[in-house]
This record gives structure tokens, sequence and C-alpha cells, in this order.
């Protein structure tokens, strides 16, 4: 399937399904949708393999700006067609084709991952020991079944290790019960903050903002606390309209901190301005006088 082909599916996705949509188009993210609390950050490839880590890095960290969560839809990966109801994962960053992901939206979570070339699950621990226990097999017993060890049926009523999709199945068929604990594809994944490369970064850091850096985005920083996310630019950009439309789009702040402010309609503060702000409260006023 062609890329464009592949983002109007996604994108006829969501709208089936009542989500407010952006189609972005940048190197880290092509689609930016929201429906109530959930904010999807979407990026499109036809081989999920060629999503390289500085995009990956970018989308993450975006994701966290807007408390927002990351996505990597295609068709492909190098060795092989994504196969339905399975999760895949890149640079910790959930992958799905478009039949999981709209499978996803309606709340049919996939039970299957793909892991080194294996179909690998998540088991509920302790629904396994309930189901052993009903069929009146101790762990020695249940091992023998399985042609496994009595370690690894502890290991997986412990919730230690995850199984092979295969024995799954077995075990279903065996224990007449559903042990299998479907995976939400919806996480967020942990990012590290990123130290203060200038003033800027600096003066957000003493208000106690997340900051993070930027390599592949129109903006050079993202910021976040509780309350509010930002998205600070120190260059005058030839095109601000994509910027103006991420962060409009997702109620966030949007500045460009340079010493020329003869520009109009753009959200411009002076350096200085910016960091003699004596409190968040004081900046965060700035940022959104500018922006109106």
């Amino acid at each position: 399937m062609r890329h464009y082909d592949l983002i109007q599916k996604v994108v006829n996705i969501l709208d089936d399904n009542d989500f407010d949509i952006l189609t972005y188009f940048s190197s880290c993210v092509d689609i930016a949708a929201q429906k109530k609390r959930l904010k999807l950050l979407i990026k499109v490839l036809e081989n999920i393999d060629a999503m390289k880590k500085e995009q990956a890095d970018d989308l993450k960290k975006l994701s966290a700006v807007l408390y927002a969560y990351p996505l990597l839809i295609g068709d492909h990966s190098k060795k092989e067609k994504l196969q339905n109801g399975v999760l895949y994962e890149r640079y910790n960053i959930s992958c799905l084709n478009p039949e999981t992901f709209e499978e996803t939206l309606t709340g049919a979570y996939p039970e299957k991952t793909y892991n080194r070339g294996r179909l690998i699950v998540e088991v509920n621990g302790e629904a396994l020991k309930q189901a052993r226990i009903r069929k009146g097999l101790s762990m020695e017993e249940l091992a023998r079944i399985l042609n496994a060890s009595k370690e690894s049926i502890y290991y997986y009523e412990k919730n230690y290790m995850r199984m092979r999709y295969e024995i799954a199945e077995r075990l279903k068929r065996i224990l007449s019960s559903d042990i299998v604990t479907k995976k939400k594809p919806f996480i967020r994944p942990k990012v590290s903050l990123d130290k203060p490369s200038n003033e800027i970064a600096n003066k957000l850091l003493i208000f106690d903002f997340d900051v993070y850096a930027f390599s592949k985005l129109q903006f050079n920083l993202g910021a976040r606390d509780d309350k509010n996310s930002i998205f600070i630019q120190t260059e005058i950009p030839a095109n601000t309209e994509k910027m103006k439309q991420l962060s409009n789009f997702f109620n966030a702040l949007f500045a460009i901190v340079h010493e020329n402010s003869k520009y109009d309609n753009l959200p411009v503060i002076s350096p200085f301005e910016f960091k003699t702000a004596r409190t968040k409260e004081e900046l965060i006023k700035i940022i959104r006088e500018r922006s109106n």
C-alpha cells in the first residue's frame, strides 16, 4: 500500500470513530488526533523498519510534551506484512497495521506481541493459577502435559515471564480458560529529560518545567508542567503555519524567542523578556499575550 493511501486509510478510520484530526506531515508525525482525553500522535510508514531513531526520539518527546500517545502505523516490515491482531514495537513505540488500529479504537486490544520472530503473549498469572487449581492439576502435572518445567509454570503464575503464543493456546484448551492479558497499545514510553543547552532551556528548568530538545521538528524546545505545554523556537522560521496548527490543535502555547520583534501575527518574545520573567506565571502570561 502506498504511503498516501495508508495515511488516508488511517484518517478515515479516525474520522469514522469521531476523532478530531490534524494532518501534520513532518519527519516524526503525520497525523495528530484527539477524542475526549485520548490524544494520539501518529507516524505512518509503509515499512515500519524505515523509522529512524531520531524520528522516534522526537515523536516520543513530542508526545511527552502534549501528554499524547505515540503510534507507528504501517503495512509491513523488512521481512513480512504486519499481521492482524498483533502488536509490534519500534524504539519502544507501539506499531500496528491499520486493521488492528481500527480494532483498538473499539476496545478490542491485541493479545499477541511480535518479539524477535516469535509471537508472545502476556499471561494473567493469577488467572492461570486459579484455572490450574480448578482442573485439579499441580504445577508438576501441568508442566508434564505441556512438556515444560515446573519452574516455567511458577514463573508464568508469578508474571515473571511472557509466554509463546502457541503455548498459551494449548493452555487455553487444557484449562478451558482464557488466561491471556490483552495488550493496550496506548502507552507513553519513558523519555529522558534533556540537559539545558542554552539560557532559554535553563530558565524553563528553573521554573520546574520538564524540558525536551527536538532535532527534526520545527520547534527547538518543548516544555511541560502539570497544566501547560509550551513549544519554543529560537529562530524566525520561514513558515510558522504548521507550528501554530499543532499548538492550537492541542491547546498548547507557542513562542518565538528572538531579538527581532517586528513581525506581525507572530508570538515573538525577546530573550531579555524571557530571561527576566520573575515567575512561571509571569512567563506564561507573556506567552499567552503574544499568542493572541
